[in-house]
């Protein structure tokens, strides 16, 4: 671990990290503004902010990996890797929930 991490070559895989992180936060940003603007009434309102989100947090996530990997900041690297993958598994429920709760069916059944 200590040889990728303080490796010569990972100017360029972490730059890379840093700039495809940007641009998915860029992607997210963009999308959550377009779900901002929807009606209020518009069903898909919540969800398009939601994506937009989840996208935003992953991009943020990866951006903070490739910053972490670039000056070898072990602490950014482990709140880049905990909050985004929380963030990523409490939005994805979410949405989850968004698209399948018309689904879902709850029954309450009463023994006597």
């Amino acid at each position: 671990m200590e040889a990728i991490w303080q490796a010569d070559w990972r100017l360029v895989p972490a730059v890379l990290l840093v700039m495809l992180g940007l641009i998915q936060t860029l992607l997210g940003v963009r999308r959550q503004a377009i779900g901002m603007l929807l009606p209020v009434r518009d069903p898909a309102k919540a969800l398009t902010w939601l994506r937009g989100f989840r996208q935003t947090i992953v991009g943020l996530a990866l951006l903070g990996v490739g910053t972490a990997w670039l000056f070898g900041a072990a602490w950014l690297l482990a709140i880049s890797l905990i909050i985004g993958g929380g963030e990523l598994f409490e939005s994805s429920l979410d949405i989850w929930g968004l698209t399948k709760a018309k689904d879902l069916r709850i029954s309450i059944t009463i023994r006597r």
